[in-house]
Parts: structure tokens; sequence; C-alpha cells
């Protein structure tokens, strides 16, 4: 590929950042468009494994990314009641792995530092429509203004507007788990320390942990109908409704659920495509398939995604760049998908007999049973 010619990435998060440093440093003029103002990402605790850890060691990222790490040592699992069904130590847990686990918003800080120097960002725009031509894509933005690239690259999550302009609806399906999720932090008011904690019940979880910052983070996650995000005004009801007559522990974090609805939520949605390329736009992270935070394993194959893209790129035409990229990349993420899709009905049971099979089996099963499933979840992708 012609390394003089610009390369546009839709999207500054973990993927079109990861994309920008590995282009700039191979040469390329990367050029970033983010539909925010700035740098931003929820706060989650999300891991880098396997080829994305090794990504990372290449890209010189390692040292800081321990050094700002989630810091969280420990997990436990507990039944309605509050009583802990199972209790992971992470030193076991990760011993001999290749895993790194940070806070999102600490992930895409270290991640904008590399590449902030190396890509041009356009911060409140996006795109608006993309016209492939035989070498080129027209792309409009929604400031008014046109460019034409040799390569589009769709790092824009979900509701990725490069998706939605290169690609005809019937080549995307979108399969629903039935699941919404919500996020927010708020003070440590349970006085946890390194900590990862899942209380479940039948049909919901809620997840609370804590961030190098000294707050909690948490995360729920229940079975629902609903098919797209309510609008802000109406989240703080949805959640409070979601989680009626929940137990007390739970109601304690609802306490400071935001009342604005400036938070978090999106129902679960994984997305499945033939093609994750269509003439000069290439899809990467969630825009390409998006494994749901269910999966554990969402910033790991953006990063790894990204970083094969990349490469790829450096060695050959755009056509056939996408081509192998799609090739080795792909069937990991369909691998995750699925095992997701079957964790999911375990994670948040529909009937009371798969509730009680799972407690009893976190439980019963020794703990090494869980630390093995884990680190081949860790080794896999």
């Amino acid at each position: 590929m012609n390394k003089s010619a610009p390369v546009l990435i839709s999207g500054a998060g973990v993927a079109g950042l990861t994309a920008a440093i590995w282009l700039g440093r191979a040469g390329f003029r990367p050029i970033i468009v983010e539909q925010a103002q700035d740098i931003r990402a929820d706060g989650y605790i999300v891991s880098l494994s396997h080829r994305s850890y090794l990504f990372a060691q290449k890209l010189g990222l390692l040292s800081e990314l321990r050094r700002r790490g989630a810091g969280v040592k420990a997990s436990s699992y507990h039944r309605a009641g509050g009583g802990a069904l199972l209790e992971l130590d992470y030193g076991r847990l990760f011993s001999g792995v290749d895993v790194v686990q940070i806070m999102r918003d600490d992930l895409q800080d270290i991640l904008y530092s590399k590449a902030r120097d190396l890509a041009e960002f356009r911060f409140g725009t996006s795109i608006n429509s993309i016209e492939h031509g035989e070498v080129q894509a027209q792309v409009t933005f929604t400031d008014g203004t046109h460019e034409a690239f040799e390569v589009v690259i769709g790092a824009d999550g979900l509701h990725s507007a490069v998706r939605r302009s290169s690609f005809d609806r019937q080549a995307v399906e979108h399969h629903y788990l039935g699941l919404c999720s919500a996020a927010y932090d708020l003070p440590n008011i349970f006085a946890l320390e390194h900590k990862f904690e899942t209380h479940m019940e039948r049909d919901r979880y809620v997840v609370v942990f804590t961030t190098p910052k000294h707050r909690l983070a948490t995360v729920f996650v229940w079975a629902t109908t609903m098919r797209e995000a309510p609008p802000s005004v109406e989240r703080h009801t949805t959640l409070l409704e979601a989680y009626a007559n929940t137990q007390p522990f739970i109601r304690q974090i609802l306490d400071y659920c935001p009342p604005d609805g400036m938070f978090y939520m999106d129902p679960l949605i994984q997305v499945r495509m033939q093609n994750w390329y269509q003439g000069q736009s290439v899809l990467v992270g969630d825009a390409a398939h998006c494994m749901t935070l269910i999966s554990g394993q969402g910033a790991t194959m953006a990063f790894t995604g990204a970083s094969v893209l990349a490469q790829k790129l450096v060695d050959y035409s755009p056509p056939r760049a996408f081509l192998a990229y799609q090739n080795e990349v792909a069937p990991i993420v369909l691998d995750v998908q699925d095992r997701t899709r079957e964790i999911a009905r375990w994670y948040v049971p529909r009937s009371a007999g798969r509730q009680i099979v799972r407690d009893l089996a976190m439980w019963l099963l020794p703990a090494t049973f869980f630390e093995r499933h884990f680190k081949n979840k860790y080794s896999r992708a």
C-alpha cells in the first residue's frame, strides 16, 4: 500500500488507537475521526491476554500497562442470599498465563499517549457517508467536508458508522442475547480491597470491583426483551425496575445510580458478518463482531484484530490485507462468540433449575476446576 496516502480510522477506542500506533510507526499517515470531543471510555476492567499481550509487548507497552494495572487480586461469586459460592485467587488463576488487567480508560489513555504524535486526530466529527470507487472511497463527514481515502478502518464500535455506510443491512446479523447491561462508578461503600465480586440472582447479576482510584465500579446484567438502549432520561427508572425486590447489598449499590441517567446502558448484541470488508472499508473490534462484555475478551480481540490488520496493510495491498486479516482473526472470534452464548445461559439462568445447577457446581466443584477454565480462556484468544 502507498504509505503516503492517508488512512482514515473511525473511532478512537482501543482498536482505532492500536491501529494508529502500528500504522504510524510503519510510516503511514493515520487520521482518526472521533465523534466525542476527547478520548473517553467507560470505567470497566479489561484484559489483554495471549496474542494481544504479545502485541503489547512488541509495542513496548507492557511495563506501563502493568504499572497502571487494575490491582484486583481475587474474585468471588455469591448466591442470591449473599454467601460466597466460589472464591478465586488471581495469583494462582493467572500463574503461567500471559495476561494483564487494566481499566479501559487507563488503557485508552496509554494508547492515546503513544498515538497522538503518530496520527492526526479530529474530535467532534464522524463519518456521514462513504461511496466506494475502484481504488478510493469518497468520505463525507458530519461537518460537511469530503475527502478520498484508499483505506477506511471502521473501529467505531457496535453502532459503527462505517458498517452502516459501507454494508447492506442484509450482510449484518445481530444476535440478541436477551440481556442488557448498565454500568457506573461509586464510592467504596463496602471497603473492598483489590476485589472483584459477582452477586448472582435468577435472571440477573451484579458485578462490583475496586478501581485504582479507590472507588468501586459496578456492572449490571439482566434478562430483557429490550433491543436498544433507552434514552438517558429513562435509564435510572429502567435499572431500578430491572432490579426490583433485589437483595440489600445490591440495593445499596443502586442508591448511587446517577438519577440523571448519564451512565452506560446497552443491550448485549453480537454482530456476525460473512465479510468484514467492502470496497475500501474494513471493520475491526466491536464494529466487526462485538462479542459483548460477557465474553471478557472484547478489548483483547480489538487489540489483536487492530494489530493484525495493521501488519497486513504494511505487507500487502488493501484487498489482500483485508482478506488475510479476516482469515486470521475471524475463526477465533467465531469460537469466542459461540462460547459466550453458552456461558450467558449460566451467568443469567432463566429457570430455577438451571440456577440451582449453577450454584451447586460453584459450591461443590473445587476451585482448581474453574481456574483451569479461566486459564484456558485467557490462553485461547
